[in-house]
């Protein structure tokens, strides 16, 4: 995807701020397409059976705007890459742009990045211009050819599956890359009603919430998308039988034919605490850190005769380092110095009341941020209060900067809270939506995640009820 990003037209329509949300989700309706039709003939001879469809013989209107797509986007080829055609449509936005803006696009451009001043009427002059460009290869005839797949895919009996994943990768700038996501999401609505189709995007949460954070534009309403989630919860219970999963495959390649479980190679209890219940409490409900924890374990574990609460200890070591490290670089596009609010953690007790966090760090922590060079919204509120030179001008305004930190701690998953006296410890991670912010009180009981202890050195002092 290098190449949108890289294209001097897309770069002016940013710069400009004209909406690329249209020609992003055209591209991915283009993508879509190709890959059901894939699905569809993939037993078939692709070319013989897209052209016969295509051909524009008895066809209904649908159909035959679908037939007129076909052949002005490659006609036989296609399907062939769809790198190539999504550059097409690039290539065909960078020509109307040229034709809109003439000669002007590239010093307009040059222009606004070396920052000298664009009056607002030459601004909105280029503006519509940009616009007209966009909305000249919108591909109306694409939404069509959408519409005729409910009859390439005239089996109902038969399910077709579309699965989209890795868009954590950096495939894209960060700003690029939320505004084609976003795109995705609102494009595959329009195949929901293809009955027998179903497109599923896997993603994690802290990337979903940046994604409508940094795309939120007016009137846009989050709730309206939660019909179209679905967020996964792992139970204690199916984490077990992971690790049982991950044990009888590791032991059965390499030591044993027969059939072995998590308490044929664990002892039940680490201290007073069900093995089982000390490892899923720190795995925070992902089944991926069931599967690093168990890998550390039996690291630790190369060369001795039993796994010991010793073995296990050591390797939590190892563990809780490691997502620390991982928390750090999943929330890295928003809060790129998290590792800092993390070290506030160190040597705490594993429970507290805010009331009693020892507000003294947080100056250090206002020393640090001096030096940040990627700046969030909690190291630009400490550059503003150490600018002033005197630190907290009180006490009230000390507790509102730790609110937003354990705000951001809390969204990333490092704590939980007891928001009521009488009410249970709550967690993001169970949130029903993702919690943008959150007020903590004085008498708010603070919980440290336990895949944290180890790394930061927290005091353990009982598990919440």
């Amino acid at each position: 995807m290098n190449f949108i990003e890289n294209s001097s037209a897309i770069q002016l329509l940013n710069e400009l701020g004209v909406s690329l949300d249209v020609l992003f989700q055209a591209l991915w309706k283009h993508v879509l397409t190709v890959e059901v039709l894939r699905l569809r003939y993939k037993d078939n001879n692709l070319r013989d059976s897209l052209e016969k469809f295509f051909s524009p013989r008895d066809k209904k209107d649908s159909e035959a705007e679908a037939v007129n797509y076909f052949q002005e986007f490659g006609g036989s080829e296609f399907w062939n890459t769809t790198e190539l055609r999504i550059k097409e449509i690039v290539s065909r936005t960078e020509k109307s742009v040229a034709a809109e803006m003439g000669a002007e696009s590239s010093s307009v451009l040059a222009k606004i990045r070396g920052g000298k001043a664009v009056s607002e009427q030459e601004k909105r002059e280029y503006q519509e211009k940009c616009q007209r460009a966009v909305s000249s290869v919108q591909m109306l005839k694409l939404h069509k050819v959408v519409d005729a797949l409910q009859d390439v895919l005239e089996d109902k009996q038969k399910q077709y599956f579309i699965v989209i994943d890795d868009l954590d990768t950096n495939w894209a700038s960060s700003e690029i890359r939320y505004r084609l996501i976003r795109a995705l999401i609102e494009a595959i609505k329009k195949f929901r009603k293809i009955r027998n189709l179903k497109i599923v995007i896997a993603m994690r949460v802290d990337l979903l919430d940046t994604v409508f954070r940094e795309t939120r534009d007016s009137g846009f309403q989050e709730e309206k998308f939660e019909a179209f989630f679905l967020r996964l919860r792992w139970e204690p219970s199916d984490l077990i039988d992971i690790m049982d999963r991950r044990i009888r495959k590791v032991l059965k390649d390499q030591y044993t034919k027969n059939d072995v479980g998590f308490y044929d190679v664990f002892q039940e209890k680490i201290g007073s605490e069900p093995t089982t219940k000390y490892i899923t409490d720190r795995i925070a409900g992902r089944p991926r850190d069931a599967i690093l924890f168990l890998n550390f374990i039996f690291q630790e574990a190369e060369g001795k005769t039993q796994i010991t609460k010793r073995v296990i200890q050591q390797a939590e070591v190892l563990y809780s380092s490691s997502r620390a490290t991982s928390l750090c670089q999943e929330w890295h596009d928003r809060f790129p110095n998290l590792h800092k609010y993390l070290n506030l953690l160190k040597g705490l007790n594993s429970r507290f009341l805010v009331s009693e966090f020892p507000l003294a760090s947080l100056n250090d922590l206002l020393l640090d941020c001096v030096g940040f060079t990627s700046p969030d919204e909690i190291s630009l509120l400490a550059l503003e209060i150490a600018e002033r030179g005197k630190g907290f001008e009180n006490h009230a305004e000390a507790l509102s900067f730790l609110n937003n930190v354990f705000s951001a701690l809390f969204v990333v998953g490092a704590i939980g809270a007891k928001f009521e006296a009488t009410g249970r410890p709550e967690w993001a991670s169970n949130a029903a939506a993702t919690p943008y912010h959150r007020e903590f009180e004085l008498n708010t009981q603070i919980y440290i995640h336990p895949m944290l202890y180890r790394h930061y050195g927290v005091r353990p002092i009982g598990t919440p009820k």
